[in-house]
């Protein structure tokens, strides 16, 4: 069995002459006697094991990790004044209108207790005691409605 990636969709910043990664636990004399069409038709490839693939895999998904924490910084900090910015400062007219904006996706219980814990700083013991529910719950409703509003202003 084997797994064919092309390499320089996965890895464009490959720049060796080889197309293809060939990612098989068999040699490549196995590949061969297995698949003797194989190397024909793809006669510019790399042969890797199992475990080198499973680096190279891993390698990969690490950087698209990374390349996705580079593209969430393009919003200002200054539109989200719930990351507290040490040094805060007036949000300028529009910032306000798009945070707004951003706050009205939210449904109402995320809405409130965005307000109340980033705006108000009102303690999460205390809203959830307020409410008559966990801290928990408080806090996994904060973390949902953050990741809401990245994606609205993310996409904007």
């Amino acid at each position: 069995m084997y797994k064919l990636i092309p390499i320089k969709e996965e890895y464009p910043s490959f720049t060796g002459p080889q197309q293809w990664l060939l990612v098989s636990d068999l040699t490549e004399r196995e590949l061969l006697r297995c698949y003797p069409h194989l190397l024909s038709i793809y006669p510019r490839c790399v042969h890797l094991n199992e475990a080198q693939g499973a680096v190279l895999h891993s390698y990969r998904r690490n950087e698209q990790k990374h390349q996705r924490r580079y593209r969430r910084g393009v919003v200002p900090l200054s539109l989200l004044p719930f990351l507290r910015d040490p040094s805060p400062r007036q949000l300028s007219q529009e910032e306000k209108v798009v945070l707004q904006d951003a706050l009205k996706t939210l449904p109402p219980a995320q809405h409130r207790r965005i307000v109340n814990t980033f705006l108000l700083d009102i303690p999460i013991a205390q809203q959830a005691k307020e409410e008559g529910v966990s801290r928990q719950t408080i806090y996994r409703s904060n973390r949902r409605a953050l990741n809401r509003l990245r994606q609205y202003l993310y996409e904007e």
